[in-house]
């Protein structure tokens, strides 16, 4: 079981050259069964789209699971990164109320000045 767990990756990432190899080498199949022109063997390309995603996809599934399983795994504990930060840091607060009291009023009028004119009394003047 260990040289199962040590060597899955390097066996999956055999299968996945092994799937690409097999691309390249069928790649005029798959080309004319793409663009239509040799209709007779298609029992045959389908088969091999099949062999071809299954093979992949075990690969794939090989190669994760030995890379998890060599990965010796750590405790996840939250307390040791956040217990010497402040609340507001995972707040945020603040961020969402955005005022603009720092500038000036804009249309404020007040009883001694006059109302503020739009475009077409300014052009009629």
């Amino acid at each position: 079981m260990s040289f199962i767990r040590n060597n899955a990756v390097f066996v999956g990432f055999l299968i996945l050259a092994h799937v690409c190899y097999v691309c390249f080498r069928n790649r005029e199949a798959l080309q004319r069964r793409k663009s239509g022109a040799d209709l007779g063997a298609e029992d045959n390309i389908m088969a091999l789209y099949f062999v071809i995603l299954a093979e992949g996809v075990l690969g794939m599934l090989l190669s994760v699971f030995g890379y998890v399983s060599r990965k010796e795994m750590q405790e996840a504990r939250l307390t040791d990164r956040s217990q010497d930060t402040r609340y507001d840091i995972f707040m945020h607060t603040g961020t969402q109320f955005i005022h603009f009291n720092h500038r000036g009023k804009i249309g404020a009028t007040s009883a001694t000045e006059q109302p503020a004119k739009s475009e077409s009394e300014k052009k009629n003047q």
